[in-house]
């Protein structure tokens, strides 16, 4: 299924169509599965903290970089998203978070927004051949 919308109500209706599980229950009788989030240690939330880039076209048709800085806190992982167009905006500890990530098994995520509670969505970390987390997929 594919949904296209320029609506300012667009997030909520592809949240209610997709994360909330009604396209899967409606076109093929299946939901996802339970996820529960985990509170994780420090050294469990180590080897997901750092910078994770991507290539980003805004709205303008300008090509720039993305950037998510994740960071444990609290048992899951806060983050921000670099304000540059190069990427190169690093936060420090106090900066507020702008979203989050609530790991509810290995490598698996429930996505948290500002006020870092679940906004419907998940994601997850793809690991190297070296067996080491190499990239974060945001769906």
């Amino acid at each position: 299924m594919t949904v296209l919308t320029n609506s300012e109500g667009g997030g909520k209706l592809l949240n209610e169509l997709f994360a909330e599980d009604w396209s899967l229950r409606r076109f093929a009788g299946i939901t996802n599965l339970p996820a529960t989030p985990q509170k994780l240690s420090t050294a469990e939330l180590a080897p997901y903290e750092g910078a994770y880039a991507t290539d980003d076209i805004d709205q303008s048709g300008t090509l720039g970089t993305v950037v998510i800085h994740f960071r444990g806190k609290d048992g899951q992982l806060v983050g921000n998203m670099s304000d540059a167009p190069d990427g190169t905006y690093l936060p420090d500890e106090q900066t507020v978070p702008n979203l989050g990530l609530a790991l509810y098994k290995t490598d698996y995520g429930l996505d948290l927004g500002p006020d870092l509670e679940p906004t419907g969505t998940r994601s997850n970390f793809v690991r190297g051949s070296d067996g080491n987390v190499a990239w974060f997929s945001n769906q």
